[in-house]
């Protein structure tokens, strides 16, 4: 195919047989694919949507195609000058791709402007496979921009998480590449740097490895500047139970510094510092909301061993903070959610803006609306007609209560000071009296009060109704967002 306009366009069967799409230019492998399709004479043929792929930067020159496709199959990938957009229902504050899966957040970055979200993609399907950096920008935390894929699968593997971090007038990314893929055949995970120049709509790869192999689960590297020792530091997820730490002075040397083990910890860290009682302590986090607590020098982080949570339940995952924030930290996490549509799956949760705080004498995350999220609501007297709005029950009360959200069934048992929602039973945390709701189309986030999350949840039915069981009802405010908008 010669190369005319900026995007190919492949067309995508969910149901199909999947096969591996390899693309040249001038001799060189530049991309593969594992894509799903059905020949057009078979039943049940239905190009269900597109996945676009932009090849800008081949414009002028030929792509050949190599693969077990039909030429039917070949001939219907179009190129055409604007990237494919899927429009169909979703959650509005909730970010979900066009099309396709994604799942863990990636190179979470501030840059002064803009909040970057990258996220582990598969445009070709709504299944794990392919993965890529895809990206969106917000300038409010609210709004998302859905932009083109940064890093593609090469000979190295996929591309696995990683984190972001700007310095000077450029952004650095930190990325695992995972190896064990047809394409990368035995080679196992390292860790590699890209640089953006253009603010984050392009990175470039950048030769060599900033980590190299060290087990074949080694994973997610998050960077940070760690000022009173004076360098960059890397948290890496080795493997089983086992993380690491690194020091850098210049982004593109590292030293291991420390090997720990945080039980029942695995995948997806952070190191995270917060005040405490006018004293610093610093949070280690992994991708179940593990979190251990103690004190880190820059070399390395020293705990008393008790492990903490941060959710109830275990659909909230793989959250990462941003870089780039001064004075507060805002996470988000992937919800590990069917949220799917017809031609996507997979949610980001709320962003929280966390802080450390003690309930009795244990520990506990509070997870806050970011000041820019929490302003966009207002009060309203009734449930909306549409669009994401907020519940605050800001007293329990000392009644048993019940009310659906759709098909969800939320209750109070004043007795045991439990909520239960649906089948699943979560117990108050002493101090907590109130709890909050934010329902946004089929995604259901919970939190007492500001600390614990309690979870996320899939809604059923029409979400826009709550329907009182009980004769007591607790005081309810509502609050609806101030602007709506279509996705």
């Amino acid at each position: 195919m010669h190369i005319e306009k900026k995007y190919l366009w492949f067309p995508i069967n969910k149901k199909g047989t999947h096969e591996y799409l390899s693309l040249f230019c001038e001799g060189e492998k530049i991309h593969e694919f594992n894509i799903p399709f059905i020949q057009k004479q078979e039943a049940g043929y239905c190009e269900e949507y597109f996945a676009s792929v932009l090849v800008s930067e081949y414009i002028g020159k030929d792509i050949d195609f190599e693969g077990d496709f039909s030429d039917e199959y070949l001939n219907s990938i179009r190129n055409e000058n604007m990237p494919y957009n899927n429009v169909e229902p979703r959650p509005c504050l909730h970010f979900t791709a066009n099309h396709g899966w994604i799942n863990d957040p990636n190179g979470l970055v501030y840059d002064g402007q803009y909040y970057h979200l990258y996220f582990q993609y598969n445009p070709f399907n709504c299944i794990w496979d392919n993965m890529m950096w895809g990206h969106a920008t917000s300038t409010d935390l609210v709004n998302w921009i859905q932009h083109d894929v940064v890093l593609f699968p090469d000979e190295n593997g996929m591309m696995f998480s990683g984190s972001g971090i700007k310095k000077d007038d450029k952004l650095y990314f930190f990325y695992t590449a995972a190896g064990a893929t047809r394409w990368s055949q035995s080679k196992l995970p390292t860790q590699r740097m890209a640089i953006s120049q253009d603010g984050g709509l392009t990175l470039e790869k950048q030769p060599g490895v900033c980590v190299d192999v060290i087990t074949k689960e080694t994973r997610d590297p998050k960077v940070f500047w760690h000022e009173k020792s004076d360098a960059y530091i890397m948290v890496l997820y080795i493997d089983a139970n086992d993380f690491g730490i690194f020091r850098s002075k210049d982004l593109y040397n590292w030293n291991p510094t420390q090997r720990l083990t945080l039980p029942d910890a695995w995948e997806c860290p952070d190191l995270i510092p917060f005040n405490v009682d006018g004293r610093e302590v610093w949070v280690f986090i992994a991708a179940d909301g593990f979190f251990y607590a103690g004190d880190f020098d820059g070399y390395e982080f020293k705990t008393d061993g008790i492990k903490h949570e941060a959710y109830a339940n275990k659909v909230p995952y793989a959250a990462q903070s941003y870089s780039g924030i001064k004075d507060r930290t805002i996470q988000i996490p992937w919800l590990k959610l069917n949220a799917n549509g017809i031609n996507y799956n997979g949610a980001m949760g709320y962003p929280r803006e966390l802080s450390l705080c003690r309930l009795e004498d244990a520990l506990s995350l509070s997870m806050k609306l970011p000041k820019e999220v929490a302003d966009r609501f207002v009060v309203c007297d009734k449930v909306p007609d549409k669009g994401p709005f907020n519940l605050v029950i800001e007293d329990v009360g000392d009644c048993n209560w019940t009310f659906f959200s759709g098909d969800t069934k939320i209750s109070y048992q004043a007795a045991e000071r439990t909520i239960i929602i649906d089948d699943k039973s979560y117990k108050m945390l002493p101090e907590s009296r109130g709890i909050f709701l934010a329902i946004d189309y089929n995604i259901l986030e919970v939190t007492q009060g500001d600390n614990l999350l309690l979870g996320a949840y899939l809604l059923s039915g029409n979400t826009n109704t709550i329907v009182w069981e009980s004769d007591f009802k607790p005081k309810v405010t509502v609050y609806r967002m101030e602007e709506l908008w279509q996705h």
